[in-house]
């Protein structure tokens, strides 16, 4: 009985463990359907979380696609606008510059055969007509000078010259610009400065540049220039140092030095004048070189300006294919003949002063007034120099020369370029023998035309 009864007991107990078991499973089971259903509804929100991000992200993607598209149009119309700029500035350069050349030429001339007659009343004003005219040319060339750097339009030409000597020969040529204010000029340099390779052109530039801004500033002073070699590096270094004993600067002003067409302030604009260009054509023309430019400046007591220049520069033409600037020089004076000296330029009284300024060089003069009748002319004569005017009608002057270069009979002949344009690097390549800018003085296109002289 009792047995029974236990037996009885014992399959209640499995049906109740069973009941209890197909209990939990059932409730584990609606846990993990619960759990599936709430992760298969994160999903589906993570999912259109998604779909949203996307949309947006496309919505971007057009948007930037679209912001894009406008910034390669704005930088084509700002390449656009820059050639413009630059085309405009060479144009109204050359149409300033032409009229400045005959207005200095002729009183030059005029000065000249005033003082042959003992005139001696006319020569003060032919000589401030003469300064008004170079005054108003340098600051022409300022502008066009930081238009070409700007655009990489200029070139370096680089030779190898004595330091000392282009620092003596400075004083000669700011002797005017120094004396001016009563000023003097001291010239200092090391006994180991020795050569350097640079362009000599744009440095004098710098130099000249900074000596007169120096006398402009200095009445009664002193103004000093030093020259010195510097290792350092490894390399070798040329250090000038312009010094004054002028006005100085107030730290509001040293700010502005390096701004394109800043001045110190409006007085100093009455009183001194300029452009507000010639530090800032400096300071850029010192980089091109590998150097820098500058400055320790202190209000009543004066400023010095600093320069470091690699002793030798390097040869940016060789990178680019280069040219032998001598060799082609000392090619073309080989060929030369004495004689005539045919002028190719559109402007009449361009034309009729270089004959002037050729004559008294003992040549004969022909002219003509455009390239056609240049390259005519140069086939029927044989001159023995031509002076080329690059912007004419029709035939430029770049195309005559390649027609000249390119004849057997009249390659030899050297052509001196007579421009506004400092394009040389293109001249020489195309076979120019010099260069001559506008405007033209007699002593600059005599010692030209003296070197293709037999």
């Amino acid at each position: 009985m009792q047995t029974i009864d236990l037996l009885e007991s014992s399959g209640f107990l499995n049906e109740v463990s069973l009941l209890i078991l197909s209990s939990l499973f059932f409730v584990v089971g609606l846990y993990h359907l619960y759990l599936y259903f709430h992760r298969t509804t994160e999903l589906s929100e993570q999912t259109r979380k998604t779909s949203e991000v996307n949309e947006k992200l496309s919505e971007l993607n057009l948007k930037l696609s679209e912001v894009n598209t406008k910034l390669s149009e704005r930088s084509r119309e700002l390449a656009e606008a820059s050639l413009a700029k630059s085309q405009f500035l060479a144009h109204i350069s050359h149409e300033l510059r032409t009229p400045l050349n005959a207005i200095i030429g002729y009183s030059e001339m005029i000065q000249e055969e005033v003082e042959e007659k003992g005139l001696d009343d006319f020569i003060p004003d032919l000589k401030k007509i003469r300064e008004a005219g170079k005054h108003l040319l340098g600051v022409i060339n300022d502008i066009l000078d930081l238009s070409k750097i700007e655009s990489g339009d200029i070139s370096l030409y680089l030779e190898q010259f004595k330091i000392s000597t282009m620092i003596e020969d400075l004083r000669t040529t700011a002797a005017p610009v120094i004396e001016k204010n009563n000023n003097k000029l001291e010239i200092r340099f090391a006994e180991n400065v020795g050569t350097m390779r640079a362009d000599i052109r744009r440095l004098r530039q710098v130099l000249l540049n900074l000596l007169s801004n120096a006398s402009k500033f200095t009445e009664n002073g002193t103004i000093i220039i030093e020259a010195s070699r510097e290792n350092a590096d490894q390399s070798d270094w040329i250090v000038f140092r312009v010094l004054d004993t002028g006005i100085g600067m107030t730290e509001e002003q040293k700010l502005k030095v390096f701004q394109a067409f800043s001045q110190a302030d409006t007085s100093a604009t009455r009183k001194f004048g300029g452009a507000g260009l010639g530090l800032v054509i400096c300071k850029r023309l010192c980089q091109m070189m590998g150097g820098s430019i500058t400055f320790e400046s202190q209000q009543g007591k004066g400023s010095t300006f600093l320069i470091r220049i690699p002793a030798s520069v390097s040869d940016v033409r060789k990178e680019t294919g280069g040219f032998d600037l001598a060799a082609d020089a000392a090619y073309q004076r080989s060929s030369a003949t004495d004689g005539i000296v045919l002028v190719i330029d559109d402007d009449r009284s361009a034309r009729d002063l270089m004959v002037r300024m050729i004559s008294r060089e003992g040549f004969r003069v022909v002219t003509a007034w455009g390239g056609e009748e240049g390259l005519r002319l140069a086939r029927d004569l044989g001159p023995s120099i031509i002076t080329l005017d690059v912007f004419m009608p029709g035939i430029d002057g770049w195309s005559v020369l390649k027609e000249l270069k390119a004849d057997p009979d009249l390659g030899k002949i050297p052509v001196i370029m007579v421009t506004m344009e400092e394009d040389k690097t293109k001249g020489f390549l195309l076979g120019a023998s010099d260069f001559v800018l506008k405007p033209v003085t007699r002593e600059q296109l005599s010692a030209v035309l003296n070197k293709y002289k037999k």
